[in-house]
């Protein structure tokens, strides 16, 4: 009873057994394997959150994965780009919490907004980064992140779900609390 307590705080890691975790992010997971040599990648984008209440708004998501760890960030931000300097702070100390104090390669897509947020986050290492841009069209390129963005939904619908079911309330992407989850 303890372990399935513990499990509902964050319905972090998945687990077949949580009705909740089953009904908000259930799907067969892909088994490729990464093979990395070198420096390591770091793949950087913006997601959307947005629930199906009315009059809901769509929240971006600053997110990062690290590539061969599966080590994720997750920022709910104010704007996309280099407006919110609290979310490329946080950005930042992820990559030191991750221990990456070496070089590493940052990889974006090629929309400005990101481009800034990367240049910035390079800016406040003090360890060499590489910034590379995905080619337009290559959805692999980012395959990491893309994947991390549907988990970090299918997060957030747990949360979503949960507090429907235990208070009650229905949460919206614009409400306040969603900004206090930070993965």
């Amino acid at each position: 009873m303890y372990k399935r307590q513990e499990h509902e705080l964050t319905h972090h890691p998945y687990q077949s057994w949580c009705s909740t975790c089953v009904a908000a992010r259930g799907r067969d997971r892909p088994h490729g394997a990464v093979t990395l040599s070198g420096v390591p990648v770091i793949q950087i984008d913006y997601t959307f959150l947005r629930s199906d209440l009315p009059n809901d708004t769509t929240s971006p998501v600053l997110i990062g994965y690290a590539l061969g760890s599966g080590y994720a960030f997750g920022w709910v931000v104010r704007c996309k780009g280099r407006g919110d300097l609290a979310a490329i702070r946080s950005l930042a100390a992820w990559l030191l919490e991750a221990g990456f104090t070496t070089s590493l390669r940052l990889r974006s897509d090629s929309e400005s907004s990101i481009q800034s947020v990367a240049r910035a986050v390079a800016g406040l290492r003090s360890a060499p980064t590489i910034l590379e841009t995905s080619p337009i069209g290559s959805s692999s390129s980012l395959g990491g992140a893309e994947r991390w963005a549907e988990t970090l939904a299918g997060l957030v619908r747990c949360y979503r779900a949960d507090l429907l079911k235990r208070v009650d309330i229905a949460m919206k992407s614009s409400d306040v609390l969603l900004s206090l989850i930070h993965i």
